[in-house]
């Protein structure tokens, strides 16, 4: 049976900045692997792809626009109050497209994203909607803003990892039968490519790079939450037992400032490159000249960093919290007790590279196997299917 999905997202699609870029990413993922299944689907947002991407030509894919109730600025700071008034009113005008466009053609399911959810799910409670809802609710701190008697109206929940699903059961016991883990899925093929000659070249004159050198790699957003700042602290340490080591920064944030000051005030301007925000197409770059990512947050949703590090071959050291810990192998985690033990983690994992004892190909085969587009994509098809049955 050709399946037809409705989806419902306040925005989606690059570029992932602000503070929704969460929600922006995973729905464009979630679409990506939706299309590789040959489903149709119907999206509707409140901003547009850029005109030249790939999405836009898909046969099976349709895109509508709901101008937005005012015009966002973006930014970091945007508390979640304020991005729930707004998908509040996104939703209402999305369950009117859907009404509207259900007249015309059948949908089987009904995706919905984070706050997106919200009248759909007030809808299915109050029987003016049959057909099944599904929500994929990224964190726990937006499960706590959606009611429990609402959300025990849907017919499945999807997480994206194992710690968000635990503490969301905490608020919605009854839901366990109808929720499921399915993380966010990326192009690993394309990752695990190996970047052109000339566009590596010009990568590194552009920001200054020397390829000789041990590039550990750091990536933004830079914000409080994701602990670039703290990391920073141990950087003398790393470059007295490593002097031929380079740290790279790569994207924007409120506190790309503070650590740009902390860099000068430990000499390190000479060991330090930062790019700004950079294109998908420079951060494949990125990846394949680094040695290693260090990616310090100590919670999230997604780990979208971590995944497209690992299909390109590139070894990530992450905190021992979750998500991270659901993706990182054991040997490169540290405890948030303990941060001194990533220098030692640093100075191995780069050695081990130096003397080829880390397996760039195993690296990307396990990536592959869990969150390439078309591997996630299965595995939603087979979810909506069973809920259509």
């Amino acid at each position: 049976m050709e399946l037809s999905v409705f989806l419902s997202v306040i925005e989606v699609g690059p570029p992932y900045i602000g503070s929704l870029a969460g929600t922006r990413r995973y729905a464009y993922s979630l679409i990506n692997s939706l299309a590789l299944q040959g489903i149709n689907i119907t999206v509707v947002s409140t901003n547009k792809l850029d005109s030249k991407d790939e999405l836009l030509d898909q046969p099976n894919i349709k895109f509508y626009y709901i101008k937005p109730r005012k015009k966002r600025k973006e930014g970091y700071r945007k508390n979640i109050s304020s991005i729930k008034r707004e998908s509040k009113y996104f939703s209402k005008k999305s369950l009117e497209y859907f009404l509207e466009l259900q007249k015309k053609q059948k949908f089987h399911i009904i995706h919905t994203i984070d706050f997106s959810s919200l009248a759909f799910i007030k809808a299915k409670k109050e029987d003016k909607i049959i057909t099944p809802v599904i929500a994929s609710i990224s964190n726990p701190i937006i499960a706590y803003y959606l009611k429990r008697k609402h959300v025990n109206c849907l017919d499945q929940i999807i997480y994206t990892n194992k710690k968000s699903k635990e503490k969301s059961l905490r608020l919605f016991p009854n839901t366990g039968n109808k929720s499921v883990v399915i993380p966010l899925s990326i192009d690993c093929t394309r990752f695990s490519q190996i970047p052109k000659i000339e566009d590596i070249d010009e990568f590194t004159q552009k920001y200054d790079l020397q390829r000789e050198r041990d590039i550990i790699l750091i990536l933004g957003p830079f914000i409080p939450r994701k602990k670039q700042k703290e990391l920073v602290s141990l950087f003398p340490r790393i470059v007295q037992r490593n002097p031929n080591c380079f740290f790279l920064f790569c994207g924007e944030g409120p506190t790309l400032t503070s650590i740009k000051e902390k860099i000068i005030s430990y000499h390190l301007e000479d060991y330090s490159s930062f790019t700004g925000y950079i294109t998908e197409d420079e951060l494949q770059i990125a990846y394949h000249i680094s040695s290693v990512l260090i990616y310090p947050a100590e919670s999230g949703s997604f780990g979208t960093p971590i995944i497209e590090s690992l299909a390109s071959g590139l070894p990530v050291i992450a905190a021992d919290k979750p998500p991270m810990n659901e993706i990182v192998s054991k040997e490169y985690l540290y405890s948030i007790e303990n941060r001194d033990k990533i220098v030692d983690i640093i100075i191995s994992t780069i050695e081990k590279r130096k003397n080829e004892n880390i397996s760039t190909f195993d690296l990307q085969k396990d990536a592959i196997k869990e969150y390439h587009h078309t591997i996630v994509g299965k595995k939603i098809l087979k979810l909506y299917e069973k809920i259509v049955e």
